[in-house]
This record gives structure tokens, sequence and C-alpha cells, in this order.
């Protein structure tokens, strides 16, 4: 049998700043939505980053609590942690720390200078101190990972009396796109070309980012193939008492690949966090600060409840949908009111 073609070209279309377009081709028919839908799952939660896991705030003694002299509460200081992104070197967690007084806003790039921490958005906005007396002390511990990992898989954690912990975004990669277009090979008009936008949060690359998510993949499939040569064996059930024939039970056959595709796209959205959702930054923060911290949480709620929240308008719901709609998802309807 002639072997299945593999793509022999992948081009850089754009590049600016931390996002970039890339063109794969030419694809096996069917093969384009296989393959996107593979590395952009593995762009999404298996490349390693580092991120803020807890918080000390002097004073502050858990997060529904304020400070005096500054303008944002607790909760809101954490979510602008959050969003730190770092490069740590080294394999255990790294302590911060931030002390400033009187009238300024506080920024990423007033932490004491650490040697194993480096800040990439360091003008990123913290708090705002509006008295000449007011006075921030806080220390955060950083350390690296994988993905997302909320506070509720962490319970096994010890943690000082007043250390808050918080929801960790290790993934560098902040969003992820694909495309699929039919291409001409020879007199063979269905070949696919794979066209994936990725934008990072800086700490990597998008061209990285696309190589760390093809060779985690590669080490899967060659795995693979080596077990099932050298390990994949048919137990056959032996009837010795009664002679009659043993019924051949037919393998279970998966989906389709295109199938595959459009049944785990919705789920995998679901789990995204809010910190990764499609919106502004201030959309982000409103709707983690009201306790929804997936698309999952939601999508369980109406346009009406949205609206409820303090700060959302019908213009910033309307980006909630839009961002919902690219994702093949959608607010929850309205009750008729019969």
């Amino acid at each position: 049998m002639e072997k299945i073609p593999v793509p022999n070209s992948v081009k850089l279309i754009s590049e600016e700043g931390n996002e970039a377009v890339f063109e794969i081709s030419p694809y096996f028919p069917g093969y384009g939505p296989t393959l996107g839908n593979a590395l952009r799952r593995i762009l999404l939660s298996s490349l390693p980053g580092a991120a803020v896991t807890s918080v000390r705030i002097d004073g502050v003694d858990h997060e529904f609590s304020t400070v005096n002299g500054v303008k944002e509460d607790v909760v809101s200081i954490l979510l602008n942690l959050k969003q730190m992104r770092l490069k740590v070197f080294s394999d255990q967690p790294v302590e911060l720390s931030l002390k400033v007084k009187g009238e300024k806003v506080v920024k990423a790039k007033d932490f004491e200078k650490n040697a194993e921490v480096e800040i990439e958005n360091k003008e990123m906005v913290i708090a705002n101190l509006t008295d000449a007396k007011s006075e921030l002390v806080l220390r955060v511990m950083v350390k690296n990972g994988r993905g997302y990992v909320p506070v509720e898989v962490r319970e096994g954690e010890t943690r000082d009396l007043g250390e808050i912990a918080v929801d960790a975004i290790y993934t560098p990669v902040e969003r992820v796109s694909f495309r699929v277009e039919n291409v001409r090979v020879g007199q063979e008009t269905e070949f696919h070309k794979l066209i994936m936008t990725i934008r990072t949060d800086g700490t990597i690359s998008p061209r990285e980012a696309l190589s760390q998510a093809a060779s985690i993949l590669e080490d899967h499939f060659k795995e693979l193939v080596t077990d099932l040569k050298e390990r994949l064996t048919v137990v056959r059930e032996n009837v010795e008492e009664v002679a009659t024939p043993v019924a051949v039970v037919a393998p279970v056959v998966e989906n389709s690949e295109a199938e595959k595709s459009e049944e785990e796209k919705p789920a995998e959205g679901k789990a995204l966090p809010i910190q990764r959702f499609a919106v502004s930054t201030r959309i982000q923060n409103i709707l983690e600060k009201e306790g929804i911290r997936t698309v999952a949480g939601l999508i369980q709620k109406t346009p009406s409840q949205l609206l409820n929240y303090e700060g959302m308008g019908e213009k910033a719901v309307e980006e909630v949908a839009t961002a919902l709609k690219e994702m093949d998802l959608s607010l929850r309807e309205e009750k008729s009111e019969e």
C-alpha cells in the first residue's frame, strides 16, 4: 500500500509581538482537523510555565478583606497578581516580596529583584495607593507547573496562617485557534492546509510553543508504537471441556475523527479558565469576582444575570456572547414567562 503522505511545508505567515500565524500543508484528507485539535489541546493544557500560587498581605487574614489606603479590595489585588507572567529558574517554589509606601500606582516591577525569577509584564498594575500614609506589604509564592490548577485540587498543600491560595495559571499560551482549507496536490483537491494562530504571554514565543507541543505529541505516539510492537498480545480463551466454537467479539469502533472533533470541542472549551477566555481583562475580573472560574460556569448564566453584575453592561454581555459563539457555545436562554 502507498504510504499516507505527510506535510512537507511549515510556513510562518505573520508574527507580531506574542502572536503568530503558521501554515502547515499538505495534510492527507481528514488529517487537518485531527492534527489541529490535538495541537490545540496540547498548547492550552500541557506546556510548562510559571505562576503565582499563594499570597500573603500584611494585616490581611482572608481574601474578603480590604487594605487601608488601597483602592482595590483584596480579591481585586489577587486577580491582578494572578496575571503576572513569569519565568522561574528554580525547581522549588520561590518567594517574591513587595513593600511600597505613599500615594502611587503599584506595578509588578516594584517587587524586589530575585535572580531566580524574571517578570515579563513589569508594567502590570497590582494596586493603587491613595494616601501619603498608605502602605502595602505583600509576599507571593511562585513556582513552575503545567496548565491550570485551581485551589480545589491542591487541598493537600500546607500553608501558613494568613497565606491565601490562588488558582495557578501556568500555561504560557493565551489563545489558540485554527482553520482548515482545501489545497491541491497534483490532481487531488481534497488535501488539507492547517492554519494555526497562537498567542502567548511573552514568556515563550509562538514558535517555541508550537515546537514544544509537537514534541509532546511525538513522544506519546512514539511510546505507543514501541509498546504495541513489543508488548501487545491477543489472549484467546481455551475451552477444553466443551468443544463448542468460541464466539468472536468484534472490536469496538470509535467515532470518526470528524465526529470526535465536534464532540470534544465544546467539552474542551467548557474547561477553559475565565482568565484565558477571549474577552477583555476587565470582564474576566468581573466574572471571576462573581465566582465564575471556567467557561462551564459562565454558560450556566443568562444574559440578564450577567447584566446584574457590577460593571457589566450590554456591550460587555455582547462581547461575552460573541466569544462564546466562536467556541460553538452560548449563554443560557432566558426562561419564557407564560
